[in-house]
């Protein structure tokens, strides 16, 4: 039988498990109880404006707390279990096992979706302008820019989720797309501030604009370019430039990580050949987002890979390409198998990513769709593969289609 205690933030232990937030100070809420293992989780919890916790004793190991008046009345229960993580701040500043939310996943999802859509005719509408030399209007790109970061805000994982609903055939609206939505995840992990996060994610929704002055027999094409076609591609880069340089009210972040997205450290990358000590710490994030994203989307000439792959890919490139520690703090701020992930588990089901665990990451919580071996839908759960209970462990990261499944249909 359940012991619940009242207790203030300041006299929490490591080992106490965490019921529910009966007092606080903002809008952050508790959506899954948990145990609390270390004082880094505990300071995290005061950072967010938990003043006050609802605490299982018979659920907690380690110190014991007084008893204090409980009003069960006034705590509700969570109405669903399924959660996604809360947006991290500095790497030494490690995740509380109690997952906070603001939002939950499946009440977001749809709202995500239908910012991607407007994102996605925005970007149309912004190319077929710069096609047919209109004035470029920032206003419609700052406000879906505004409702990505808002919607991230409210929960950190169903706009991430739903950039892996992709199409190859449109990469180059989506690409710049799920660049905004990775660079403001990244940014966010970073504790940037809100003004500069806002630059960020319009300077990745304006980064390959200049790809509109590029031959579509080039833009199209379905196999590797000639070294002479991969020149040609570069130049958007440059064709970047009159554009931007033409759009009033961008600012000098967003121009600048949409020019540097593919300087490298080495000084081999291009439009300028820049090296590390000219290359700001944006300019990295955007070199950083734009090839991740390019790698585990897919291209019209290449298959996308998986998480794990991208990252291993990337960080050969280190130091020549990529800012090491950038590299590093990003993996751990879009996770190893970020939600959304689809993959086959050992026992041949196949299933989403719809939660990390920070504490094992490689074992996040996924809902299982379909078993492989037996070609047929099965019923759908969620599996925690970190709960000792299940043996299961995700065995690849495959892609939905080639079963004849579609992303879209389960989130």
């Amino acid at each position: 039988m359940s012991q619940l205690v009242r207790v203030p933030i300041t006299q929490l232990q490591p080992g106490t498990y965490v019921q529910a937030v009966t007092k606080q100070i903002g809008d952050v809420v508790v959506k899954q109880s948990g145990r609390v293992r270390d004082y880094a989780s505990i300071i995290r919890l005061k950072k967010l404006g938990i003043v006050e916790v609802l605490v299982d004793q018979s659920r907690s190991t380690g110190y014991q707390f007084a008893d204090q008046p409980t009003d069960t009345a006034e705590i509700s229960s969570p109405e669903d279990k399924t959660t996604s993580d809360p947006t991290q701040n500095a790497a030494n500043d490690p995740q509380p096992n109690v997952t906070i939310i603001t939002q939950d996943l499946y009440v977001e999802i749809d709202k995500a979706k239908s910012i991607f859509s407007e994102a996605k005719v925005i970007q149309q509408q912004l190319f077929e302008n710069i096609q047919t030399e209109k004035n470029i209007d920032l206003t419609s790109v700052e406000v879906v820019s505004d409702e990505m970061i808002n919607s991230l805000s409210r929960n950190d994982s169903a706009l991430a989720a739903v950039i892996n609903i992709r199409d190859c055939n449109d990469f180059l609206f989506e690409h710049s797309i799920s660049c905004a939505v990775l660079i403001i995840l990244f940014a966010k992990y970073l504790n940037l501030d809100k003004s500069i996060i806002h630059d960020l994610a319009i300077g990745a929704l304006l980064h390959d604009v200049g790809k509109v002055q590029l031959p579509s027999d080039i833009l199209n094409k379905q196999t590797a370019l000639s070294e002479f076609e991969q020149r040609v591609e570069q130049r958007h880069v440059n064709y970047n430039q009159p554009i931007l340089s033409n759009i009033s009210g961008l600012s000098n972040i967003s121009y600048r990580i949409a020019m540097q997205h593919h300087e490298y450290l080495d000084g081999s990358g291009y439009p300028a050949g820049l090296n590390a000590n000219q290359i700001d710490r944006f300019s990295r994030m955007m070199a950083i987002v734009d090839v991740y994203d390019t790698l585990t989307a897919g291209t019209v000439r290449q298959a996308g890979v998986g998480p794990i792959v991208a990252y291993r890919e990337m960080l050969k490139r280190v130091p020549n390409h990529f800012d090491e520690e950038l590299l590093q703090l990003f993996i751990k701020a879009v996770g190893i198998y970020p939600v959304g992930t689809t993959v086959k588990l050992s026992s041949g089901k196949l299933g989403i990513v719809v939660a990390r665990n920070h504490n094992t990451p490689t074992q996040p919580r996924v809902k299982v769709v379909y078993h492989s071996k037996y070609n047929h839908h099965i019923d759908v759960k969620e599996v925690d593969l970190a709960d000792p209970f299940h043996d299961e462990q995700i065995q690849a990261v495959i892609n939905f289609n080639n079963f004849g499944l579609s992303l879209d249909n389960y989130l």
